[in-house]
């Protein structure tokens, strides 16, 4: 059954969202949270309604979507080309190293220790 391509309504919706990254947990368990900051729909009227789904999508992204896109940051794993695995893990030394990992400078800075694994 064809889609009715003439009775088609367009709209156009947009969308701002800002946001950063934190660290958070002990050390040694350590992990990448996203945090949202803003949310803005553009010109959606009645003011009610851009208010409520403001609210609504904020909701949605805090307590569905951020959760689900936490990094962990001791067990971080890369597969090389199937023939090798990679695993880094923060190396903690507070007298050489005060902060680590950090976020500085709009950067992730990580010293690790790595081990390969065939």
């Amino acid at each position: 059954m064809p889609l009715p391509t003439r009775h088609l309504e367009c709209f156009c919706l947009e969308l701002f969202l800002v946001g950063h990254v934190e660290l958070a947990g002990a050390a040694g368990q350590q992990q990448l949270t996203g945090k949202l900051d803003g949310l803005e729909i553009v010109d959606i009227s009645p003011d009610g309604l851009e208010s409520s789904l403001e609210c609504y999508l904020q909701l949605l992204i805090q307590v569905v979507i951020l959760p689900q896109l936490r990094v962990a940051i001791p067990k971080l794993l890369f597969d090389i080309l199937d023939l090798a695995t990679v695993t880094l893990s923060a190396t903690p030394a507070p007298g050489v190293v005060p902060v680590n990992p950090a976020i500085e400078d709009d950067q992730l800075k990580a010293f690790i220790d790595f081990a390969v694994a065939p």
